[in-house]
Formats: C-alpha cells, structure tokens, sequence
C-alpha cells in the first residue's frame, strides 16, 4: 500500500489541474477556530487560486484571496484591513522567507494546500485500509498512513533543513495522514491533523499576531474535476495593486 499511495501522487499531479475545496477546524491557543473556502490548482504550473472566508476568531475576518505562483504568495485582504499597505488591496510574500519550496510539498504553513499530497512520498510502513467513503459523489477507497517526515524530505529532494523546522513545530518525527483514492488512483481527498508544539509560533492571517500553539486542528483538502478546470485566471496581481506589510509585521500566509 505504500507504493500505492506514492503512485497517487504522480496520478493526481498528471491529471494537470483540479478544483479544490479546503475545510479548517481545530483549536489553536485555546481558541476554537473554523473556516474554509475554495479554489483551483494548476499541478504543471505549481499555481494556485484560493478564496476563503475567515471568522472574527481568526485575527482577521471577511473574504480573502490567495494565489501561489513559484515561490510567490498574492494575498487579497479585506477592504478593512488594507491601510496596513497603504491602500493596496494585493500583498505579495516569498515562500523562500518562509523557510519553504515549491517542490517539497513539505511545507505545512498552509501556504498551499495542494503541496500536502507530496509528502505521501514518505509514508512508512504503517499504512491500514479504513474502509470505503463517497467524496462528492465518487467512491473511494479511505487509508489512514503515517508519514516519516524525514523519509519525505529525502523522496522529495528538498533542503534537510526543513526537517528541523517541521519536527519542532509538530514535536514529532511522524505525521498521521487520510487518503481518499478513487479507482484509478487519483486523491479525492486528503486530511491530516496536526498538534503543534507548545511554543510554535503559528498566525491565522497576514496581520494577526503570532502565539504559542496549543491544541489541535484539522485541515482536509477536496480534489475534484480534474483535468477540466480553467486555471488561465492564476495571474499574478497588477504591479500598482500590490503593497508591502510595515516592517516588523508577522508574516504568516493567509493559510496558516
């Protein structure tokens, strides 16, 4: 089963595009948070589109917009919050001074949901068949795995750096994943629940202060009509549309 759900890596990514639907609830800090929100993923162009609504409990509420382009982060804010850049509606951010890469998937800030799949490539031994479940009307095979975070960072190729910063933030080597593959082997769904450690620094938005985390959330993550969505609207914002956080702002993805 490990080569399995590997494969469906490669057989979600070959399909060239999806639309994704992402769904959030946890406690973060003692703080019970929930929200979620929809999108489209080029798997060839390694870009993404997602809107989201966030709650008040958040540190930012209201309807944002996030697109992943490379190693660039677009985050559309609300109206309200825009006198932080100045008036600008688009702030833009670098995966690379968030400790991240593009090509890992191993980046569990949020900052791209799509990049959740990759780390399949590190699933251990301890894989189990759960049984069968309907994903928007298609039926899937469910297993639960468990991901060796450092076999993941060699299958991928990634800097091993990011190995330190991935234990430390989970206090753990290992991450329990859900996978939801469909006939052909494609991922229907996907979910992981994460427990940060106490003291990792996380934020909910691109404003909110950053806390000691505590508690636990979920994230799962909808794939579906692969192959037909239009991803031709994943264009970066115009240039005169973006501004910059002040210095010493938090910069955490909209995400995370």
């Amino acid at each position: 089963m490990q080569a399995l759900l590997a494969g469906s890596v490669d057989k979600t990514l070959a399909a060239k595009n999806a639309k994704i639907s992402l769904d959030f609830s946890g406690s973060v800090a003692g703080q019970n948070l929930s929200f979620g929100g929809t999108g489209v993923a080029d798997f060839v162009g390694k870009k993404f589109d997602l809107k989201l609504t966030l709650p008040a409990e958040a540190g930012i509420s209201g309807t944002i917009e996030e697109r992943v382009i490379g190693k660039a982060i677009y985050v559309m804010l609300p109206a309200a919050e825009s006198a932080v850049t100045g008036g600008k509606q688009w702030i833009k951010l670098d995966l690379s001074e968030l400790g991240a890469s593009d090509t890992t998937g191993l980046n569990l800030t949020g900052t791209d949901p799509t990049q959740l799949l990759t780390t399949l490539r590190g699933v251990s031994d301890s894989v189990t068949k759960v049984g069968t479940a309907e994903v928007r009307g298609v039926q899937t095979t469910h297993y639960r795995a468990e991901v060796n975070l450092a076999k993941a960072v060699k299958a991928s190729g990634a800097d091993s750096s990011n190995l330190d910063q991935l234990t430390k933030a989970l206090g753990a080597t290992t991450l329990p994943e859900d996978i939801y593959l469909d006939s052909s082997g494609l991922a229907r769904r996907f979910s992981v629940t994460m427990k940060p450690a106490a003291g990792t620094a996380t934020g909910s938005s691109t404003s909110a202060p950053t806390t000691a985390a505590t508690g636990s959330f979920t994230v799962t993550v909808d794939f579906y009509d692969f192959g037909t969505t239009d991803t031709s609207g994943i264009t970066a914002p115009p240039a005169n549309e973006v501004g910059t956080l002040p210095t010493g702002t938090p910069s955490a993805s909209a995400t995370g």
